[in-house]
């Protein structure tokens, strides 16, 4: 069977997959492939049917909202995790990974939300296929969110595994991987690339000054994340995740209009009180 884990942009679904991930891990037969990138990492349709229809083991991606997800979760033959977080904290956790600010962060926003739009509109939260978790609840109450994961997937862990998988997955592990070396030296390396080509573009004529499509190559051999945890560089903020801290790194004004333009998600989501 194939497990999707596919929240919100910034939002925690990286900690939600290496939890469900551990979970399984301990508990059944499951494979890890990494991160579904649109445009990159794309598997096969041989691939995807093939995992769809394993009866003896989960296969999990961690992605990026494909329409493939719907199709085998309606056929019975996937699950989704999707979590959400409030929007001014996905602000935070945006201005420190991109360094976005005004019109870019509220791009960045939008995306955001309208993935939610796309379970909403899916009527994917009343599905037996899916699991709707808050960022808010599963990092403040880990065990309760395993727990919830556990039934959802048809597993029974003891307490002391539970446990185990909290510690496995707790940010300080994951701030380790985040700042790792490796990780980057990978991304200096993938920048550099970067730079060269768009040197040696504005000296070629048309069309070779454009795009050369390459990026999906260079992420092929250079993976930028952290190939088990699907973890990347500059992957968690300062606050470490801490919900609310958007009171204290966001100004006046941005949470104003953060707050303005998307105050029926928070409505509905019971951000707002």
């Amino acid at each position: 069977m194939l497990v999707f884990c596919s929240g919100m942009l910034r939002s925690g679904s990286a900690f939600q997959f290496n939890l469900v991930c551990s979970l399984l891990e301990k508990t059944s037969v499951c494979v890890r492939h990494g991160r579904w990138e649109r445009g990159y990492e794309k598997y096969t349709q041989e691939q995807l049917e093939e995992w769809a229809n394993d009866k003896k083991t989960f296969h999990l991606i961690k992605s990026g909202r494909h329409p493939e997800e719907f199709y085998y979760a309606k056929k019975g033959l996937a699950k989704i995790l999707y979590i959400n977080r409030d929007l001014r904290d996905v602000a935070v956790a945006a201005k420190y990974k991109w360094g976005l600010k005004g019109s870019d962060l509220i791009v960045m926003l939008d995306r955001a939300e309208s993935g939610y739009k796309e379970m909403l509109d899916n009527d994917a939260f009343n599905k037996k296929w899916c699991l709707h978790q808050r960022y808010e609840d599963v990092f403040s109450n880990t065990n309760a969110a395993i727990r919830q994961m556990s039934g959802f997937m048809g597993v029974n862990p003891s307490e002391k595994i539970i446990q185990e998988i909290i510690e496995e997955c707790s940010i300080n592990n994951m701030l380790k991987i985040s700042t790792s070396r490796v990780l980057r030296i990978k991304e200096i390396i993938l920048r550099t690339l970067g730079r060269i080509a768009n040197i040696i573009k504005k000296f070629l004529p048309p069309p070779y000054n454009k795009t050369w499509k390459l990026r999906k190559y260079y992420l092929w051999l250079l993976p930028k994340v952290d190939e088990k945890t699907v973890i990347a560089p500059k992957h968690i903020e300062p606050t470490k995740g801490a919900p609310g801290a958007w009171k204290k790194i966001l100004d006046k004004e941005e949470i104003k209009t953060i707050t303005e333009r998307y105050i029926n998600y928070l409505k509905e989501e019971k951000y707002l009180s």
